[in-house]
């Protein structure tokens, strides 16, 4: 019989079941399949989460710099995507925990709307809207 816990329900269960019946070796990471489409389990520990992780951007809209102020970041790494609106990768740069604040030269960016993006490990992606005006 296969192993795995009842999540998703009784429906699911089955379906894992009747699929493990046709291939023995496969096996079911619900933790991984969510985190790849975006939905992020909550969790009562706190030891290892940011409490509330934020970040600001200042000035924006922006013309030759921005600053991306963190608040309340915690030992660990994360990294900071810009992607323009067609979602091609503009700035992409993975940070310390001693960083508070990241400086971005956008002098090079096009005039328009950018989305900046916040990884931080175990949290889930934060999102915010960049505006750089000449």
């Amino acid at each position: 019989m296969l192993r795995t816990n009842n999540i998703g329900g009784k429906a699911v269960f089955r379906a894992r079941n009747l699929i493990w019946m046709l291939d023995e070796t496969l096996t079911f990471n619900d933790e991984a399949a969510c985190q790849a489409v975006g939905i992020y389990k909550e969790s009562q520990s706190q030891s290892n989460l940011i409490k509330n992780p934020s970040f600001s951007l200042q000035p924006n809209p922006a013309n030759e710099t921005v600053n991306i102020v963190f608040e309340e970041m915690e030992l660990g790494s994360s990294q900071i995507t810009i992607k323009d609106i067609t979602g091609r990768i503009i700035f992409d740069q993975v940070i310390t925990n001693s960083s508070l604040a990241l400086e971005i030269n956008t002098s090079h960016f096009d005039q328009g709307i950018y989305l900046v993006e916040w990884n931080y490990l175990g949290q889930k992606p934060q999102t915010k809207k960049l505006t750089i005006i000449r």
